[in-house]
């Protein structure tokens, strides 16, 4: 087998598989479907991957712990009297 061959097709090919079979057993220990993503990660390569990790952290989401939920931000206490408006 050509060694060019192995490096072009034979590498990402192993990483997709890797990738694939990652969420196969990260979705079902997480409490995902497994099938659903698994088929995600297969059919569309790396972007499905990336898809199933921000649709699981979606599932970590607690808004008592966001700062940002109720629509406010933070300004450190050193910056708190300045005037935006400039």
């Amino acid at each position: 087998m050509n060694l060019g061959l192995l490096l072009i097709v034979g590498i990402p090919l192993t990483w997709h598989l890797g990738l694939a079979g990652y969420t196969y057993y990260d979705a079902g220990r997480v409490g995902m479907p497994r099938a659903k993503w698994t088929a995600v990660a297969l059919l569309v390569p790396l972007f499905g991957f990336f898809a199933y990790l921000f649709e699981r952290s979606e599932r970590d989401y607690d808004p008592e712990e966001d700062p940002y939920a109720g629509g406010g931000y933070n300004v450190h206490e050193s910056r708190a009297d300045e005037d935006r408006r400039e």
